[in-house]
């Protein structure tokens, strides 16, 4: 029982900044009603914020720190872009943890756990740093941008975006984000803490 409150902990504590916090996928959505008798989606017996933007994809009224009530439109978008980031990230990071310690691993790779993987690849762990810090400072003006959609690359090889005139693929990738989030934390919490691998559920009774 203590290691699932363990995991659960690091979860929320990792993603609640980011995860739920309500920030702006479609920059010229409309503002939300401010009838302070809207009740939140997510928690019914709560009120909506009254300046939570809707038409976000993702939305579901959910604001307990509330960002909302203290953000500009900019820092929005901000807390938008690290929501999608991160989200975007953790769903590559959760298949390719547990890829590895389902014994996939490329042949110039020392067969490790994915725990171990990190120290084990440092050189391999310095270049994706380095790639992934000029990417973000080639990217820092963009996510400046108030009138830029939060996320939106203009990188979308397989045309998708025509397809998507509900939201119906940006609903799907805030859900699958945020869940990675959660599983990825939980994963990895479990594996440091007590060295099991894939399917991560051992020694729940230590």
């Amino acid at each position: 029982m203590k290691a699932v409150l363990s995991i659960c902990a690091v979860a929320l504590s990792s993603v609640g900044t980011e995860a739920f916090a309500p920030t702006n996928v479609l920059s010229r959505s409309r503002t939300a009603d401010s009838s302070l008798s809207a009740k939140s989606e997510a928690m019914p017996f709560m009120e909506r914020p009254e300046r939570l933007p809707t038409g976000w994809a993702g939305d579901k009224g959910f604001d307990p720190l509330g960002f909302s009530s203290v953000s500009t439109k900019t820092n929005m978008n901000y807390l938008r872009e690290a929501e999608i980031k991160h989200g975007r990230v953790c769903m590559m990071a959760t298949l390719g943890f547990v890829a590895v310690d389902c014994g996939f691993v490329a042949p110039q790779f020392e067969k490790v756990s994915s725990l171990k993987a990190h120290d084990a690849n440092l050189g391999w762990m310095a270049l994706i740093f380095l790639l992934v810090g000029t990417i973000e400072i080639f990217t820092a003006k963009l996510i400046g941008d108030p009138d830029r959609e939060p996320g939106n690359f203009g990188f979308d090889p397989a045309g998708l975006e025509k397809y998507d005139k509900k939201g119906t693929f940006r609903e799907n990738e805030i859900t699958h984000g945020r869940a990675a989030m959660l599983a990825f934390s939980g994963i990895v919490t479990q594996s440091a803490l007590f060295n099991t691998g894939f399917p991560y559920f051992g020694n729940f009774g230590s």
